[in-house]
């Protein structure tokens, strides 16, 4: 639900003590009467950190925590917030501020939608009334020429695709109320196998038992009939029909793991993964590897990059790589660099010993194509608004022998595409010693959360404006970015059989990348119709951005579980921030943390965090960085 921003704050108090700390808050309020007060916070000690919120909220309430929400109880009026903050260190501020509070008193329309089965939706209204009135009527829009009067109706679409769902409610006091959203009616997903191991804390390393517990997604109306689990490393393998089953090893080192799954509609799928044996819990060593695009074929390396994983105080003391076919073929390098002379698959091994005694080895597999060493960075942009075709694709090709040829899906024979709608593109490139390989990457409609998250939601007052028909659909036409003063200016069209109406409205906004608007009409008394919608914006200057920042973040495992770990490059030693907010922009994690000069790990305990997205945001010299993470 769209929560509006109607909490106004003023005449701001702030109290600090003599060590260098600040707190302050924001207020966000929703027509129901709750208002989220999140904390704000400036600690100059590096090393200082919050441990405990506590607020008065001017009605005789209180709470505690970083960010809570408080129900004023619908009681228009001015109230007054304070929040003071404690630090490790012992410093204290407090900071009080004015918030009115006048809940919205039109009614509003709002809903929730989920697929349930194929092509089968379930619709729940959240509306509101107006105050002292109930809601008389519902009449759904499915956006496929049917529609419902049914307060929670289940709906049945056609086919698959995109429909544009509204929602008109009428309350006892006349007041009439529109909303309405986009959905995606998906096809039946694939059945998905996954699972997780756990080493049973009774084990000892020497005879290892892991309990692996599956996790895997049968699809919409399907069911998991069998599961087939292969363990390999031991003499042959061993072998498990059993949905969680308990295996115990004797050979140290790692071992592939793979659960192929069979559904009753006769899905099949496989999954595999690596687990290691035998090694001390104080240290882990593990390692990437990518192709060299800078130095020319055909002596073209592999760069092996270390990821091992150390517990708090340890260090290494010494690295021993081991290359089967490779020159070298060993390495005390802590990231050496490969050359492999033949097409082929190859193992490469890393042992690790730190300070405390802890020893680790990981092994892997690389897969080498010859001379045929041609690799490609692909930059993309995708369409600006929904249905556009403003998207484009640039290669820049390394390795292989030039000049190059590019055969691109859609016909194009360049190495740059431009005017593209959203969609797949393939790309296949093949070079003067004929060394040919494809390349795919996708587009998608500013909606697509697979493409980026949502960063924002832009809103303007409501319109007071009439549309002289009823339009049976509407889109956006055309969009004008002024980066210098962060302004968009945003072209809407209504349309039904052949009248066509535009309204031209301007919105602020403060973050580059996929962006929902709103448009909210207003024409006659209590009769308000909202309109949404999504665009793009491309990283200017001016704009917190997260593509244009370099700083590279590699999370592990994918998804994450109960533990997450950040992997990532600092280029100086110091403190970094890190916090994790969910999609609702509520904060679930604030720390900060001493890193080093080069590569750094941080692990964190996700045990509490439910299934979904959320947003991982990381400030290191004065830059923050962001990237998207699934549990």
């Amino acid at each position: 639900m769209k929560k509006y921003f109607i909490a106004i704050l003023f005449a701001a108090i702030s109290i600090l003590s003599s060590a260098q700390c600040t707190v302050g808050f924001q207020a966000v309020t929703s027509p129901s009467g709750n208002v989220d007060f999140v904390s704000t916070s400036t600690i100059n000690d590096s090393l200082d950190y919050p441990i405990n919120y506590t607020w008065s909220f001017g009605d005789g309430s209180s709470g505690t925590g970083a960010t809570l929400t408080h129900f004023y109880n619908n009681t228009n009026g001015i109230y007054s917030v304070c929040v003071t903050m404690q630090t490790a260190n012992g410093c204290t501020s407090t900071f009080c501020d004015s918030v009115v509070f006048n809940p919205i008193s039109q009614c509003q329309s709002s809903f929730d939608s989920l697929q349930t089965t194929t092509n089968t939706f379930s619709f729940t209204s959240t509306s509101l009334a107006d105050s002292g009135n109930v809601i008389v009527s519902y009449l759904w829009d499915f956006g496929d020429s049917t529609t419902s009067s049914l307060q929670n109706p289940i709906h049945i679409y056609p086919s698959h695709g995109y429909y544009n769902v509204c929602l008109t409610i009428v309350t006892s006091g006349g007041c009439v109320n529109t909303s309405c959203g986009l959905i995606q009616v998906l096809p039946a997903t694939l059945c998905q196998p996954n699972f997780i191991s756990t080493l049973d804390s009774l084990s000892v390393p020497a005879n290892s038992t892991f309990i692996f517990t599956d996790q895997s997604l049968p699809g919409i109306n399907d069911s998991i009939i069998a599961w087939n689990w292969f363990f390999y490393g031991e003499s042959p393998y061993i072998y498990s029909d059993l949905q969680n089953p308990a295996i115990t090893f004797t050979n140290p080192g790692s071992h592939l793991v793979c659960l192929t799954i069979n559904t009753f509609s006769g899905c099949a799928s496989t999954y595999c993964d690596s687990i290691f044996i035998n090694q001390i819990t104080q240290c882990q060593a593990n390692f990437y590897s990518y192709l060299d695009s800078i130095t020319v074929p055909p002596i073209s390396p592999y760069v092996f990059i270390d990821q091992s994983i150390l517990a708090n105080n340890d260090t290494i003391i010494s690295w021993s790589w081991t290359f089967s076919g490779g020159n070298p073929s060993t390495s005390s390098l802590q990231n050496p660099s490969v050359v492999f002379a033949n097409q082929g698959s190859y193992e490469a091994c890393l042992t690790i010993v730190t300070s405390t005694g802890c020893t680790s080895t990981f092994c892997d597999s690389i897969y080498v194509t010859g001379g045929c060493q041609l690799s490609v960075n692909l930059n993309t942009q995708s369409p600006t608004t929904i249905g556009g075709n403003d998207g484009f694709i640039e290669t820049s090709v390394a390795g292989g022998t030039p000049p190059y040829s590019y055969s691109w899906s859609n016909g194009q024979t360049t190495a740059n595409i431009y005017n593209l709608s959203s969609g797949v593109y393939t790309l296949n490139i093949i070079d003067a010693n004929s060394c040919n390989f494809t390349y795919s990457t996708q587009l998608y409609e500013p909606y697509d959360t697979l493409g980026g998250s949502i960063v924002d939601t832009l809103t303007t007052g409501i319109i007071d404006s009439c549309l002289n028909f009823v339009p049976d659909s509407f889109y956006i036409a055309n969009v004008v970015i002024d980066s210098i003063n962060n302004i968009a200016t945003i072209t809407w069209t209504f349309t039904n059989g052949g009248l066509t109406s535009s309204i031209t409205v301007q919105y602020t906004y403060y973050y580059s990348g996929n962006n929902a608007v709103l448009l909210t009409l207003n024409c006659g008394a209590k009769t308000l119709v909202t309109y949404m919608s999504f665009i793009n914006i491309t990283a200017s200057v001016g704009v917190s951005d997260n593509i244009e920042e370099k700083l590279e973040i590699n999370v592990y495992p994918v998804p994450f579980n109960d533990k997450l770990n950040i992997v990532f490059n600092s280029k100086k030693s110091g403190i970094v921030s890190l916090n994790v907010i969910d999609v609702m922009g509520r904060d679930l994690v604030m720390k900060q943390f001493s890193v080093s000069s080069g590569d750094n790990n941080i692990e964190l305990n996700t045990s509490e965090f439910h299934s979904g997205i959320y947003i991982l945001n990381i400030e290191s010299d004065g830059k923050v960085f962001h990237k998207q993470i699934v549990k």
